[in-house]
């Protein structure tokens, strides 16, 4: 049990963020989702809530330049509000989202106006469109609608409901490519959703002779009788891949404190099995269809080291290190666009408990994916579930989640 007070936050909450992509599909920023203890009564709430907004931050933002630049959006209650909590983030970063209300207070809209005069953004979560919320509406930056609680023919009629508002609108839980496609076509700025983590079900087309290529290397990797000079010879013949594999093994993600300068020393180096690891890592990097979200690169990483790490602290389990494996190519369907049965097949040589888990099937690693896509699409309830599963604590598996996607966002960064 964590017992450290810097590290007090984890024990009573889970975390997990969910990207918001721009009209460009490129991440904007992502949403802070989050579930305190359930026992816990409201005045110790709101003291959780200020204790541990620190810890949600660091969960969108990295060392990396390249990850500086996202918004974090987080869910206020009212009273945190109006106990200017908000005003401990930076306003640079920080988008102060909230529900839209029954009613407004003139004690809360004035708390909202102080919050736009010091540069924060303001988001509308839910939004309604109520008349008398008019004035609350525009001093909105971003208005948001669940694109699962209405139907299609609605949606303009909300957006459209109430003239002259200056505020973008951000369409969320957009559940396929087909429905984004839809609301293209609308007055949206921004998307969100797990959209992206999922094939186009009309989509079916052929391997390329470029991603074949990279499908056989892949097979020679996940070979137990390879041959580390055969392998050697063929990294060595693709130019990209060499300088790749070269430069992340100098890189702080890796941590070597010698610089390899060849293949050749660092298949001595680092021996048949770290080798394969990370080939596996570049290789997936170069899998992703063009105009697919660099999204599901970073949370491959991030599934495969959560998993990797988290076995290393299971009650339940061994370690297992297959199941980085099975993070690792769990989006391998959207990435690709196939069926991940198409997928499956076309890595033959992988270890058939990977396969039948990637396929769908309940094996001994199922819980471990089970959890993880959870903790994605923050069903708590899932969470808890797969965590007793696997005996593992609420503070070890938000732990192990940050310090995944610090390692994949360096890992992407030096690549």
């Amino acid at each position: 049990m964590t017992t450290n007070s810097n590290e007090h936050a984890y024990s009573n909450a889970f975390y997990a963020r969910q990207p918001i992509f721009n009209r460009m599909m490129k991440v904007w920023g992502y949403e802070l989702f989050y579930r305190q203890n359930e026992e816990v009564d409201s005045a110790t709430y709101l003291d959780g809530f200020k204790a541990t907004m620190e810890v949600m931050a660091s969960l969108a933002l990295s060392p990396d330049d390249k990850f500086k630049s996202a918004k974090i959006v987080i869910n206020f209650p009212e009273q945190a509000i109006l106990e200017e909590m908000p005003f401990s983030m930076h306003p640079q970063n920080t988008v102060v989202q909230f529900t839209d209300p029954d009613e407004v207070s003139s004690d809360f809209l004035e708390m909202i106006r102080i919050i736009k005069d010091r540069g924060y953004t303001v988001s509308i979560d839910d939004f309604s469109a109520q008349y008398t919320n008019t004035e609350l509406y525009m001093l909105a930056d971003i208005m948001t609608l669940n694109i699962s609680k209405l139907d299609t023919s609605h949606i303009s009629q909300y957006i459209q409901a109430i003239g002259g508002l200056k505020g973008k609108f951000l369409a969320k839980n957009i559940e396929s490519e087909e429905q984004l496609a839809s609301l293209k076509n609308l007055n949206f700025s921004y998307y969100q959703g797990y959209f992206f983590k999922r094939p186009k079900t009309e989509v079916v087309r052929k391997i390329s002779s470029n991603e074949m290529l990279r499908f056989n290397l892949m097979e020679m990797i996940n070979n137990n009788d390879i041959d580390l000079r055969e392998l050697s010879r063929t990294i060595q013949k693709d130019a990209s891949l060499s300088a790749r594999l070269l430069s992340l093994l100098n890189s702080p993600a890796y941590g070597l404190s010698a610089k390899m300068s060849s293949i050749q020393q660092a298949v001595v180096y680092l021996g048949g099995n770290q080798l394969r690891h990370w080939l596996r890592v570049i290789l997936l990097t170069d899998m992703k269809q063009p105009g697919k979200s660099a999204e599901l690169t970073i949370l491959s990483l991030q599934r495969a080291r959560v998993m990797e790490s988290l076995s290393k602290l299971s009650g339940e389990a061994e370690p297992d290190e297959r199941l980085f494996l099975v993070g690792l190519f769990s989006l391998l369907d959207a990435m690709l666009e196939l069926p991940m049965s198409r997928v499956v097949q076309l890595l033959s040589a992988l270890d058939d408990t990977i396969r039948d888990t990637l396929d769908g099937r309940e094996t001994k690693f199922w819980p471990w994916l089970t959890l993880i896509e959870a903790m994605e699409n923050s069903d708590w309830n899932t969470v808890g579930a797969m965590a007793a599963t696997l005996d593992l604590e609420a503070s070890d598996i938000m732990k192990c989640y940050k310090e995944a996607m610090d390692w994949s966002n360096k890992v992407l960064t030096n690549m």
